[in-house]
């Protein structure tokens, strides 16, 4: 590291007498000016058959994913607790249409939803026949004490509180240390649930609504995007200037559409862009789960497609932008059935799935 200047084929160092000099070997091990040039990668294509053919080749036909180890029932009162509305002072209530958000490995913040108003009994269990207003509370769920057996629920009081919000999505800010964002949601109706009830759907003038929290602090700050119009269920991944949004519903119109959140926009109304999809793709979703096994790829469990629930398998390459679908059926034999509304987060190597509907009941 340093300034030089050139000498011919050589460098020269300033701050040594000009006699002294380094050689640079800039190419494919020989004394040069000029670098290596390599041939891309890239194909030569004119045609889309041709693009179709490439894409086809790139992939092994039988390409799986398979989880090292099973899922994991976590209940107030263990595993038999799980089919009941029991529920503590340090235990959130039965809900969905929640958001959740790894902060460590170990721990996940859980926030909002739709919960229980009353129940009633249908087909030898209890139904929820009327829900609450979209819940406005942070928990924190923490991963390690949950597999000794201990209480991992904490609630967490934000000033000024949050507004209730159901359908958010949320992400952590790398950038700020205890900071999550809050993206999208609806504060009042849940347009999504008023489809699977067969309801017609009513247009909306709210605005799309992004939050930072300071959870360690607890402190709330709230943004509009002007330019956007409401929107919920959608999937979220991230890096340290971006965050990338798939599918959901916009302005309660399901979608397949990607967007673009950048964090440094000089306005929180200039910060959402919009990117066009080349290439196959899931069907318009919303709710899915989102993971990252490695550091070529992205997967996408499930979501909410045709008024129903959905359990298959997507992939996504990231250094082709292609899209491949893995499987429609159930991953393993241990996999959850079909779950609407629930909340997605990932934790260190473990994906955590809370809450959401199961035929017609809160879980």
């Amino acid at each position: 590291q340093g300034n030089s200047k050139s000498c011919g084929e050589r460098i020269c160092l300033p701050s040594e007498p000009n006699n002294n000099e380094l050689v640079a070997q800039l190419g494919g091990g020989a004394v040069s000016r000029m670098p290596l040039i390599e041939q891309t990668t890239r194909p030569e294509v004119s045609t889309v058959a041709q693009l179709q053919s490439f894409q086809d080749g790139y992939f092994l036909s039988d390409a799986s994913y398979v989880p090292r180890s099973g899922w994991k029932q976590i209940c107030p009162g263990g595993t038999p607790s799980c089919s009941t509305s029991l529920t503590s002072a340090t235990w959130p209530s039965a809900r969905f249409g929640h958001a959740a958000v790894p902060t460590s490995y170990q721990t996940v913040l859980i926030f909002g939803g739709f919960s229980c108003l009353a129940t009633s009994s249908a087909n030898g269990g209890q139904m929820c026949s009327d829900l609450t207003a979209p819940l406005s509370d942070l928990w924190e769920f923490n991963l390690e004490k949950a597999l000794y057996g201990l209480s991992p629920f904490r609630l967490i009081e934000v000033s000024p509180r949050l507004q209730g919000r159901v359908g958010m999505s949320m992400i952590d800010l790398d950038a700020a240390d205890h900071n999550i964002m809050i993206i999208g949601g609806s504060t009042s109706d849940f347009h999504p649930l008023n489809l699977l009830r067969g309801q017609a759907q009513g247009s909306t003038s709210s605005l799309m609504e992004l939050d930072q929290v300071d959870f360690n602090a607890g402190t709330s700050v709230q943004g509009i995007v002007t330019t956007s119009a409401e929107q919920l269920g959608q999937t979220v991944v991230q890096n340290s200037t971006n965050a990338i949004l798939f599918g959901g519903f916009v302005a309660n119109s399901l979608s397949s559409v990607v967007q673009v959140i950048n964090f440094n926009a000089a306005d929180m109304s200039l910060s959402l862009s919009s990117s066009p999809i080349y290439a196959d793709s899931p069907s318009p979703r919303g709710f899915s789960g989102l993971a990252k096994p490695d550091s070529t790829s992205l997967l996408v469990f499930g979501g909410i497609e045709n008024l129903q629930a959905t359990s298959d398998l997507w992939r996504f390459d990231i250094s082709t932008q292609n899209w491949k679908l893995i499987h429609k059926s159930q991953a393993t034999p241990n996999t959850p059935v079909p779950v609407a509304f629930n909340a997605f987060a990932s934790a260190g190597d473990a994906i955590v799935s809370h809450g959401g509907i199961v035929q017609g009941y809160v879980s």
